[in-house]
């Protein structure tokens, strides 16, 4: 604590406070970003979204705050005065990149087609991934007004496939997986169709199975 209130006043030295505090907790931050990001599909079905709010919220409060600490850091530095201007610098556009990320975030809230290429984007670093003993997430892909979840069926025969009855046994249920799931209500509530496709080893669509937004009372 003792620390903390240190930092905060300005009295940790400037070279520890910006490579130690800021650069370094910011690599931090970073690594555990891009884990999130690369590891998407797994952490959401283990975790939902606790992990991004956890990390957003460590960031939002961390940040600010070390900011601060820097700045008043560097009005006491006694060193080299450009050691002190770099650093301000720094602190500056620092908080104009939260800023930045805030308005994105705000954004993101708003499905549109940019942000469903983005959503595609965000999960295909996390594939191809198998979901059961059969069935492989190998993409997904966005246009307009709709996602597009592409399944294959791996290990089976594709002319022993019987369409039909992939479309009457998987709708019921996907249907209620996806109007239960707080990550798909936002782009219900906008009007986006989710679609999962099945398709054989041979590439070839076997069913595509659309779940609308009238289908989740939207």
């Amino acid at each position: 604590m003792e620390l903390v209130k240190q930092l905060w006043r300005g009295d940790v030295p400037l070279a520890r406070t910006y490579w130690m505090f800021g650069v370094l907790v910011g690599v931090f931050f970073s690594i555990a970003a891009v884990l999130i990001e690369y590891n998407y599909i797994q952490i959401s079905k283990s975790f939902g979204q606790v992990p991004i709010y956890v990390l957003l919220t460590a960031e939002y409060i961390y940040f600010p705050f070390i900011y601060v600490a820097i700045w008043r850091s560097s009005n006491k530095y006694t060193g080299p005065s450009y050691w002190a201007t770099l650093a301000k610098v720094a602190t500056v556009l620092g908080v104009l990149m939260l800023v930045a990320n805030a308005f994105k975030i705000y954004e993101s809230d708003k499905v549109n087609e940019a942000n469903l290429l983005e959503t595609a984007s965000l999960l295909n670093k996390s594939l191809p991934i198998m979901v059961d003993n059969v069935t492989k997430l190998h993409r997904v892909s966005a246009e307009k007004n709709s996602l597009t979840y592409h399944y294959q069926i791996v290990g089976m025969n594709p002319t022993e496939i019987d369409s039909a009855t992939i479309y009457k046994r998987m709708r019921p249920q996907l249907v209620s997986q996806a109007c239960a799931s707080p990550e798909m209500k936002p782009f219900f509530q906008n009007g986006v169709t989710v679609v999962y496709s099945y398709a054989g080893s041979n590439n070839i669509t076997l069913a595509r199975i659309e779940v609308t937004p009238n289908d989740c009372g939207y």
